[in-house]
């Protein structure tokens, strides 16, 4: 599936629960208020070694925010090349289906880390991350839950 049709089914489901669930947004100052980033460490890897994808809200204002979403992540990290997803370890997370409130107080900061490992999923072996990645760029897409822009970050798998 290519990324253009992977979000578009996305943010139709999305819209579809946004719909539902209108009525819970309680956010009195607009979400693009707050400054995110997003961080590949290292930006390099090999077959088999770890790296951390850690996202940082940092809420600059005076109003505390609160970011609604239709279930319990905040953002999922996803591994691309090219467009196409990949089955990458770390990234197959579950999610309980339930809106959940995330708060940033005024001047605080939220970090969310995930830990991925450069191994591929194994497709005759459902959760078992044996293959090696080849060489070549990707990037870690923060597919954010909340009414927050995605974020994209390039990284290297060198053999």
């Amino acid at each position: 599936m290519s990324l253009d049709r992977w979000y578009a089914v996305r943010w139709a489901v999305a819209g579809a629960s946004a719909a539902v669930f209108s009525t819970c947004d309680v956010t009195p100052t607009a979400p693009e208020a707050l400054v995110v980033d997003a961080v590949v460490s290292p930006s390099i890897v090999r077959p088999g070694e770890q790296m951390t994808v850690t996202l940082t809200v940092v809420n600059p204002t005076a109003d505390s925010l609160t970011l609604t979403s239709p279930h319990s992540c905040f953002a999922l990290p996803e591994v691309w090349v090219g467009d196409e997803r990949m089955a990458w370890e770390g990234t197959a997370l579950g999610c309980l289906t339930v809106v959940t409130y995330h708060g940033v107080g005024p001047g605080r900061t939220l970090q969310i880390q995930w830990s991925l490992t450069a191994r591929l999923q194994e497709e005759q072996a459902p959760w078992e991350y044996v293959i090696a990645p080849p060489a070549g760029r990707y990037r870690v897409v923060l597919d954010m839950e909340v009414p927050l822009r995605d974020i994209a970050r390039e990284f290297e798998v060198r053999h």
